[in-house]
C-alpha cells in the first residue's frame, strides 16, 4: 500500500481492494457505478492528436496509418480514472477497445521494479479489441492488442483477448 500510496490493501475473495485513508470526495463512488457505460471517444481524439510526441508505436513498428485506422492515441500525463490520491502519472499509449474501454500502455523505456505491474492499464468493461476482424472469414487470434495492431500492420486481420481470461468469451461469440 505505502508503495501505490495507499495507506490500507484489503484482501477479500482473492481479489485485492485498495481503500484510501482518507476520503477527500465521493467523486469516486459515481465513477464507479458509470465506468462500464463511461464513453472515452472525446479522450481518444485528444489524444489521437497528440500520438507523434511519443515513439513507442514505431518502436513497436506500427505505421501512422495502422495507427489512425485504429484511433491510437497518446497522452504524456495518464494515471487509472480509479487510482488512489498519490499516484504518479505516466505516459501512456492509449489504444482504443470500444466506446467504453481501452489499453493504457505505459511508454517509458525504464519502467521502476514497483510500477513494472502497471505497465499495461486496463480501463472500462474488459473487451475483444478489434472483434469486427472475425466477420470477414479468417483471422488470428491473440492476447494482446498492440499483438494483434503489429498482425493488422502486415496486411491480415487479428482479434485480440486482451487476457487469457477472456477466452471464454472468445469462444461463445464465435459459437
Amino acid at each position: 500500500g505505502e508503495e501505490i500510496g495507499t495507506s490500507k490493501v484489503v484482501s477479500k475473495n482473492k481479489k485485492m481492494q485498495i481503500q484510501n485513508g482518507t476520503l477527500q470526495n465521493n467523486s469516486h463512488l459515481k465513477e464507479k457505478k458509470t465506468e462500464e457505460s463511461a464513453d472515452y471517444t472525446a479522450m481518444y481524439e485528444k489524444a489521437a492528436e497528440h500520438l507523434q510526441e511519443t515513439e513507442y508505436w514505431s518502436e513497436r513498428g506500427l505505421s501512422i496509418e495502422t495507427c489512425q485506422k485504429f484511433g491510437i492515441g497518446y497522452v504524456s500525463k495518464w494515471k487509472h480514472p480509479k487510482a488512489p490520491v498519490g499516484v504518479p502519472y505516466s505516459p501512456r499509449l492509449i489504444v482504443p477497445i470500444s466506446a467504453n474501454s481501452y489499453l493504457a500502455r505505459d511508454v517509458r523505456k525504464e519502467i521502476a521494479e514497483v510500477e513494472k505491474e502497471y505497465a499495461k492499464m486496463k480501463v472500462g468493461k474488459m473487451s475483444l479489441f478489434n472483434k469486427e476482424a472475425m466477420k470477414n472469414g479468417t483471422f488470428f487470434v491473440v492476447e494482446g492488442e498492440i499483438d494483434a495492431l503489429s498482425i493488422e500492420e502486415v496486411g491480415y486481420k487479428a482479434v485480440g483477448l486482451g487476457s487469457v481470461v477472456m477466452k471464454q468469451k472468445f469462444i461463445i461469440l464465435i459459437q
